[in-house]
């Protein structure tokens, strides 16, 4: 299989200053970036021997995707949310995302139909909310195709406002249907989890728990100040840091930033109103404390 082009950026080196590591960053991961805008593709795949089609949009290079998406309960594939994850991540590489219901058995079913439908031989699946529910389940259904690569072939899962409760305020826990099948995962899958600290359905701290307790190997995108919509503060920066998110999984997925000793990032709004991503770090403990955190 031919190379992927990787994204080229400069060297992200731990620092003590947290806005010197946001200022470095910013060389890197502007809010606005120069690439081309990739090309946009929709069309739609069969979902199974019925008539029964399955909407899909499509950013980047027509050969296939480098991931498989879908969205949440909230909102489908022209979602704000979607759109602006899916336009940070395919100048980095290309992304598939469907229109599914809201019954998770069939999202499996249409994760199943557009991977049948891939020719690509190295492919991730993810999602956003209960999409990323629906992605895990598809991974423990059928295993995960692996791009053979440096990383002994690990197949891969970009989870974005994963629900680990229930409920807007995130307070009914579930265990079997939200953590069970995270904890489930074998040793063989790579997780990114992309998460707002105000997510009330994805505490930080538990994250961080359930992240403790799994076979597979995790790393975390926190977006400072982002809900479980991505929304931030400022609103006006909610677009680029949906967009600055969707980059760095990319980059995380095929640029060479899944170094297993750095497992934690974080993507916000710097002090100069620019949205950046900060130095991957060892983990989350170890950010420095910045004041801005408090919610």
């Amino acid at each position: 299989m031919p190379k992927r082009k990787r994204a080229e950026a400069g060297p992200h080196q731990a620092m003590d200053d947290t806005n010197e590591v946001h200022k470095a960053a910013a060389k890197d991961h502007p809010s606005q970036p120069t690439e081309e805008a990739p090309p946009t593709q929709s069309y739609e795949i069969p979902l199974d021997d019925s008539n029964k089609k399955i909407p899909c949009i499509r950013h980047g290079a027509p050969t296939g995707p480098a991931l498989i998406f879908t969205h949440g309960v909230g909102g489908g594939i022209s979602s704000p949310a979607m759109q602006h994850f899916a336009e940070g991540f395919a100048p980095i590489a290309p992304v598939a995302y469907f229109q599914g219901n809201m019954n998770l058995t069939s999202r499996v079913k249409m994760f199943n139909a557009m991977r049948q439908g891939s020719n690509e031989d190295y492919l991730a699946l993810g999602g956003r909310s209960m999409g990323a529910r629906a992605a895990v389940l598809a991974a423990l259904e059928k295993p995960l195709m692996n791009d053979g690569g440096d990383d002994g072939g690990k197949a891969k899962l970009i989870l974005v406002s994963y629900p680990l409760t229930a409920g807007k305020d995130g307070g009914a826990r579930e265990p079997e249907r939200r953590e069970q099948i995270l904890l489930d995962l074998p040793d063989e899958v790579e997780v990114l989890f992309v998460c707002g600290s105000r997510d009330k359905q994805c505490d930080m701290k538990f994250l961080g728990e359930v992240r403790g307790r799994m076979r597979a190997r995790s790393w975390l995108i926190e977006v400072v100040g982002a809900d479980h919509g991505m929304e931030c503060r400022p609103k006006n920066r909610t677009e680029e840091i949906r967009r600055m998110s969707g980059r760095c999984a990319a980059e995380w997925l095929v640029g060479g930033k899944r170094d297993v000793e750095r497992r934690f990032c974080e993507v916000r709004v710097g002090e100069d109103g620019v949205v950046v991503s900060g130095a991957w770090v060892t983990e989350r403990s170890e950010r420095v404390a910045d004041a801005t955190d408090d919610e």
